[in-house]
């Protein structure tokens, strides 16, 4: 069985509404899936690409947003995502991950810019 992140059940429900509060922030469309991995589930929040999402849409988004796209992705062009994201999504920062494809590691710089993003 695997061991939970939560220290108590109340503590676990106030992360989940704060979680569910910041997702109604959106103000877009999103999905839920559920996803097996060695953690065990783990949750994404499907929303998609700025260049399928209607900009009309995205421009009802108040929530800070932090955009990152690998350069070389061949799937999302990381210069032609970001682009288009800093378009439509009003309170949006961006970040070109340099020489890095749709699948890549991410420096200790990066993840702390993550870190501080959402603080």
């Amino acid at each position: 069985m695997m061991k939970t992140i939560y220290k108590s059940v109340e503590g676990k429900n106030k992360i989940l509404e704060l979680y569910d509060s910041q997702l109604a922030r959106l103000g877009v469309p999103y999905k839920d899936i559920f996803v097996d991995t060695t953690f065990g589930k783990t949750h994404l929040v499907e929303t998609g690409m700025p260049s399928n999402v209607s900009g009309k849409l995205m421009q009802r988004c108040k929530a800070p947003t932090l955009v990152m796209a690998a350069e070389k992705d061949c799937l999302f062009p990381g210069e032609r995502l970001i682009r288009r994201a800093q378009e439509i999504i009003p309170n949006c920062t961006t970040y070109l991950i340099k020489g890095r494809g749709h699948l890549h590691y991410m420096t200790d710089e990066e993840k702390e810019m993550i870190r501080t993003f959402l603080k």
